[in-house]
This record gives structure tokens, C-alpha cells and sequence, in this order.
């Protein structure tokens, strides 16, 4: 993930779309610190429609996300 938020809107599933409609002038100072954090992502739990990754900062902070299969190759972030 980088500090855009245009890219971040295009892997949220419509209705996460629609739920953090509002917030992204709010996290756009730290999604470039977030996104480094989560490059060291763990897988959680997985299965054919969901997945769970973990992950801390540099401060410890930790952090989840949630993502679902939308079609075989491809998921959506649901919850970050």
C-alpha cells in the first residue's frame, strides 16, 4: 500500500467502499507508515472466501485486516 488514497478505494469491496466513505483525508498522513507495516503481514486464518493478516508497526502498534474472494483471482480488502 502506498500513501494514496485513489489506490487504496480500488481494493475495497463496495460496501467497505461505502463504510469508510469520510475517512480518508483522516488516515492518508499514515497510510505510508501502515502500508510499510504491512509488508510484514502474517496470515491469521484462510480459507476459500476470507483471510486474516496480522501485523505491528514499528512502535509495536498492532493492526488486522480482512480481506474476501470476490472471483478466483482476485480479493478485496474488506476491513483495515
Amino acid at each position: 500500500m502506498e500513501a494514496d488514497t485513489t489506490q487504496l478505494k480500488l481494493l475495497l469491496t463496495d460496501t467497505s467502499f461505502k463504510t469508510y466513505t469520510g475517512v480518508y483525508a483522516e488516515i492518508e498522513p499514515y497510510m505510508a507508515e501502515y502500508g510499510k507495516a504491512f509488508k510484514k503481514r502474517k496470515l491469521l486464518k484462510m480459507n476459500d472466501i476470507f483471510a486474516l493478516y496480522a501485523f505491528e508497526d514499528e512502535e509495536g502498534n498492532k493492526y488486522t485486516v480482512e480481506f474476501t474472494s470476490v472471483n478466483k483471482d482476485e480479493w478485496k480488502l474488506v476491513r483495515f
